[in-house]
């Protein structure tokens, strides 16, 4: 599994980043919220599958499902 930081703006997904180092997970950027930006750490196989999983939790955020 590899590790992406994702950013989104106003829920709207704004970049996907691969990122090498490790996060621990009792670091705060996990997921962080700074007015209308959200940065969050996710797991994935691929780059596609963090694509799918990005987009799924934008419409999660829009939506105000919990999945």
């Amino acid at each position: 599994m590899q590790k992406f930081r994702i950013e989104f703006y106003k829920f709207e997904v704004r970049s996907i980043t691969a990122i090498q180092e490790e996060v621990a997970y009792d670091d705060t950027f996990l997921e962080r919220h700074v007015g209308d930006t959200i940065w969050a750490v996710i797991k994935a196989e691929d780059r596609a599958q963090a694509y799918e999983k990005a987009f799924r939790f934008s419409n999660n955020l829009k939506t105000g499902l919990v999945a």
